[in-house]
């Protein structure tokens, strides 16, 4: 059996190590390599810990500007109290649900993009540019019709530019090389938008 084989990828491995070691950190904020984690008091468990110094980890390893790397690192995660809850972002800032992620699925990526978006580019939630490439994407057809990223311009700007900055993800528009042969124009605007350097 090869090292692969064996069970954990070796990003899997490093995260459940730094997990386990960030349990015996305070419970109400850590840093994870410049990233603020708020406990909020409750259980810092292993798989919880590991799950999010992946999801760090994945961001961290971006190929955007320094100006996009700094506002990611700036907000504060706040991990749910309870289980049952979703990942998500808002006015109030990222919130990761108490549960694991997989690791090579930008989950918290795509809510510092909701951040993003409302903090950072004009009109926020009614940016003029993502209200026009989300008008084309539901006209055009080329993209599934029931698809989340279709649901509204908020997220169809979080699914598209998660899948253009880190590569992949487990739903439309799945892969990178999908926005750029298929909306151009939309691709250019992330990548500007960001600093993604290809």
């Amino acid at each position: 059996m090869s090292r692969g084989d064996a069970g954990l990828s070796n990003l899997s491995r490093r995260a459940l190590l730094a997990g386990a070691a960030l349990l015996a950190l305070p419970a109400r904020a850590w840093a994870a390599e410049d990233f603020a984690i708020d406990w909020q008091g409750g259980e810092q468990t292993p798989a919880i810990a590991a799950s999010l110094a992946a999801q760090i980890a994945l961001v961290k390893a971006l190929r955007v500007s320094d100006a996009a790397r700094d506002f990611f690192a700036a907000q504060v995660i706040t991990v749910d109290l309870q289980p049952g809850t979703r990942t998500r972002a808002g006015p109030r800032g990222v919130f990761f649900a108490r549960e694991t992620q997989p690791a090579a699925n930008p989950v918290l990526l795509h809510e510092l993009i909701h951040r993003w978006q409302l903090l950072r580019m004009p009109g926020g939630r009614e940016n003029p540019d993502v209200l026009r490439f989300y008008g084309e994407a539901r006209a055009g057809g080329r993209w599934p019709a029931q698809s989340y990223m279709l649901t509204n311009p908020f997220e169809f700007f979080a699914m598209t530019a998660s899948v253009v900055l880190h590569g992949t993800a487990a739903r439309p528009p799945f892969r990178r090389e999908n926005v750029k042969a298929k909306a151009p124009e939309l691709y250019a605007f992330i990548v500007k938008e960001f600093g993604l350097r290809e």
